[in-house]
């Protein structure tokens, strides 16, 4: 992004650490990792899920201020290139889609079909801005991450929780 290499291609240590993942999720010896992930609030899956979190959001910060230093000049640069970090992957299907389609009215799009993508990255992107322009921009990271990892995982055990009364309710009929 913005002239450089992406970190997974440019890194000595994402191979490393990819390959790990790969031999221990695929010989592990009857899917244990497998089924430790798939359990709603083992903490194995939590972890992974705070630090999938960190990482998306450190992310669109960066990529707000590469913005800001690339382009010192626009206003709107920072706010632009954080939300076509966000959605880059659904621009990518939406042109893979369109080019394999017959009909491209048939596409489907974030932008048309919302899932959440959009909402998050604009109250992430309004979030961060307006406390870095109160508070600077290391007390703004910390507080963007912080807030979304929590919400997360308060969401993720919520989900688990509704899922857990129906089957105690279907089990009561």
């Amino acid at each position: 992004m913005l002239g450089r290499p992406p970190s997974f291609v440019s890194s000595r240590d994402i191979h490393k650490y990819y390959i790990a993942a790969l031999v221990l999720i695929n010989l592990s010896p009857g899917d244990m990792i497998y089924k430790m992930m798939q359990t709603p609030m083992h903490p194995l899956r939590l972890m992974c899920q705070a630090v999938e979190s960190i990482d998306a959001i450190t992310t669109l910060c960066s990529s707000f201020e590469k913005a800001k230093v690339a382009c010192p000049n626009s206003p709107y640069a920072p706010y632009t290139l954080t939300l076509l970090t966000a959605l880059g992957g659904s621009m990518f299907r939406y042109l893979d889609k369109r080019g394999r389609l017959r009909s491209s009215y048939d596409v489907k799009t974030e932008w048309s079909k919302p899932t959440g993508t959009i909402e998050r990255a604009v109250a992430l992107i309004i979030i961060y801005a307006l406390a870095r322009h109160l508070r600077g921009q290391r007390f703004a990271r910390s507080f963007v991450v912080l807030m979304f990892m929590f919400l997360k995982l308060y969401v993720m055990s919520r989900s688990s929780l509704t899922r857990a009364q129906q089957h105690q309710q279907q089990q009561q009929q």
